[in-house]
């Protein structure tokens, strides 16, 4: 049966089934489907409509029939966002259904639930969809993980004009990494917009970002080694033949 979660983050347990909305852990075991993850369905047995269309966004998965409909309670919710922003109550911090009218919430998850039905009756189940399923539920879990940012670290270098667009990118920016699975075509992960520039950090300028704990640790595997250790893996396997 197909559900959808009101926010993604872990504390904030929401969602919306047989034109209900429900605020507690004990979902139905009958509920096995929606558009994607969030952090409190950790270690559920679910499927993921957004994982079936290859990370369409869900504006571009929505078929034709049902655009209108779709575009006018995604209006609404959208209005909602930028009111938010606009008075800036963080989104990050707050759960979204707590700000947002039941009868918007209602309108946007039944419209929500036909394009997913849709989805899981047009689309073919991805071979590498168990691969994606972790994948996006390891980046989701890191989106919600707040970086130790200092930027003061920075304010002996601006006097360069490059150091100053990259601090008020920084300063006005968000604390956090929003990977996009989907991002390429290389099957490379890209960042969603206004997420922290950590695939184009400058390097000259990484120390205003710290570790939470102790160390960091940086792994850089290109293409030449994964060569390298299939040769092996196929040498040993010959050979042990």
């Amino acid at each position: 049966m197909i559900f959808q979660t009101l926010d993604d983050k872990n504390e904030c347990v929401g969602y919306y089934y047989d034109n209900n909305l429900f605020f507690n852990n004990n979902i139905p075991d009958n509920l096995n489907k929606t558009w994607s993850y969030s952090s409190f369905l950790k270690n559920k047995n679910l499927e993921y409509a957004q994982l079936y269309c290859d990370g369409k966004t869900i504006d571009e998965a929505c078929p034709e029939h049902l655009k209108e409909e779709w575009k006018t309670v995604n209006n609404k919710i959208k209005s909602v966002v930028s009111s938010c922003i606009e008075s800036k109550v963080s989104l990050r911090e707050n759960c979204f259904f707590d700000l947002t009218p039941k009868k918007f919430l209602l309108d946007y998850c039944s419209t929500k639930n036909k394009i997913c039905e849709f989805i899981f009756t047009n689309y073919n189940r991805p071979i590498e969809y168990n691969f994606y399923k972790r994948f996006s539920e390891l980046l989701t879990d890191i989106k919600h993980r707040d970086l130790n940012v200092d930027i003061k670290d920075m304010e002996n270098k601006l006097y360069k004009e490059n150091a100053i667009n990259f601090y008020k990118k920084v300063a006005n920016g968000k604390q956090y990494i929003n990977y996009n699975l989907f991002g390429s075509i290389t099957g490379r992960l890209t960042v969603k917009k206004n997420s922290f520039p950590i695939l184009t950090f400058p390097k000259q300028y990484r120390n205003i970002l710290k570790p939470n704990n102790d160390w960091f640790v940086s792994f850089d595997m290109n293409a030449a080694e994964l060569r390298t250790a299939l040769a092996l893996m196929l040498a040993i396997f010959i050979n042990g033949l």
